[in-house]
């Protein structure tokens, strides 16, 4: 399969985003049945009411979250923010001047950031700053056409949006500093196309990954960020994208993604780690295509989600001490769409991935992961897509998606209990 264009984890379903993004292919892997010991978990999807999709939540207490996503299809599509209370949805806020949210994090249970994106005049990025879960009027922020992630520097109001834009048919990378829920201006980034990914490790320090350009062969890159600056990219051979990256530590990261030919095929996934922000050699995983989700459950001990196109597979891949093991591969169907986190680990044994199983009914997948094993997938009633997972606390998890109709979507929200 052949990587067309920039690939990024957040495009918003049920719409065209802003951006119209001619030739992107947004690589999705959904996760479903795997092998191997069952986790005993329960889950139950809720529908957001008013919503067509949500893609992305954050949760600043055990039981209250915020969730983003859409209200409406492309052209009229609109951004919505909706308080979340112990897995039940509110009634969702329509945010004017939006065509949609990719992203949201809560600095406190009073004060979170929404970043996405505007249709009208050829768009723009939007951060929206949500205050008791209720979203102010949106910001946009000139030189960029679309903010795709955030992150928040722990204990503090300041967040950093990445994105970016494009040139003609070349493609830039943005940040842009978040104080208190105001964005300040964006920061293009000479040698970027978009970013893909943020984490803030400590008050200071934020590292961003993504790719050097949107035009085939592309290169993976990490950008270390200080008090909102963006530094120099470091630019990392043997990967053609990174898209997505967790930080178990203030200096230790590992960054996932996936390795092009020079005529922009998939060829191998990549995992690469960040010291301090700056990325060691990229380690290949040949037999999968990519790459694209992970969490960590360790200071050297993570969870990567990614698959094959031929025959479709997922696979959950645990890197131990930078250094990815054996895949383990279950059937799949890829998806439509990829959410900020497929994967959560809320202890150091226990993860669970999100997804959908391979059709043609979908229905939204849960995958326990202990101790590196995949357990058996947990079909979610009343979802058909779940593509973004967090979890407050030990045994307490929230994922969003959607729930699919003939002619209509609705946003969900599943609460998902561990053992």
């Amino acid at each position: 399969m052949r990587a067309r264009g920039v690939c990024h984890r957040r495009i918003v379903r049920g719409r065209v985003p802003a951006t119209i993004l001619a030739g992107v292919l947004a690589m999705q892997v959904a996760m479903v049945v795997g092998a191997g010991p069952a986790a005993a978990l329960s889950a139950s999807a809720k529908t957001a009411v008013g919503t067509s999709d949500l893609v992305a939540l954050s949760c600043p207490t055990a039981t209250s979250c915020i969730a983003v996503g859409t209200t409406g299809t492309y052209p009229n599509a609109k951004g919505v923010v909706v308080s979340v209370t112990n897995g039940t949805p509110g009634t969702p806020h329509t945010v004017s001047g939006t065509g949609g949210l990719s992203d949201v994090r809560c600095t406190s249970a009073s004060l979170c950031v929404a970043v996405g994106d505007k249709i009208d005049n050829g768009g723009e990025g939007v951060v929206v700053k949500v205050a008791n879960g209720v979203p102010g009027a949106a910001h946009d922020v000139a030189g960029t056409i679309q903010l795709t992630n955030v992150s928040c520097e722990p204990s503090t109001t300041t967040c950093v949006a990445t994105g970016g834009g494009f040139t003609g048919s070349k493609g830039y990378g943005a940040v842009v500093r978040v104080v208190a829920g105001v964005a300040g201006p964006a920061v293009v980034v000479s040698g970027t196309g978009l970013l893909s990914g943020v984490v803030c490790t400590s008050t200071t320090s934020c590292v961003a990954v993504g790719q050097t350009s949107t035009t085939s062969p592309t290169q993976g890159l990490v950008l270390p960020i200080t008090n909102g600056s963006p530094g120099h990219p470091a630019d990392v051979a043997n990967t053609g994208v990174l898209d997505s990256i967790a930080c178990p530590s203030a200096t230790h990261c590992e960054a996932v993604g996936y390795r092009l030919t020079n005529t922009g095929n998939f060829n191998g996934a990549a995992a690469v780690a960040v010291n301090s922000g700056v990325p060691s050699a990229a380690k290949i995983v040949a037999s999968l295509n990519t790459l694209n989700g992970v969490a960590c459950r360790g200071a050297s001990l993570c969870e990567a989600t990614g698959g094959v196109f031929s025959p479709r597979a997922t696979s959950v891949t645990t890197i131990t001490n930078a250094t990815p093991g054996t895949p383990q591969h279950a059937p799949v169907h890829l998806g439509e769409n990829q959410g900020p986190h497929l994967v959560a680990c809320p202890t150091s044994t226990n993860c669970v991935a999100v997804g959908n199983n391979a059709g043609p009914t979908y229905i939204g997948e849960l995958i326990p992961i202990a101790g590196g094993i995949v357990g058996t997938a947990h079909a979610v009633s009343g979802s058909s897509f779940l593509v973004d997972v967090t979890c407050p606390t030990t045994t307490t998890c929230f994922a969003v998606g959607n729930l699919r109709g003939t002619t209509t979507s609705q946003g969900v929200v599943a609460k998902i209990t561990l053992p």
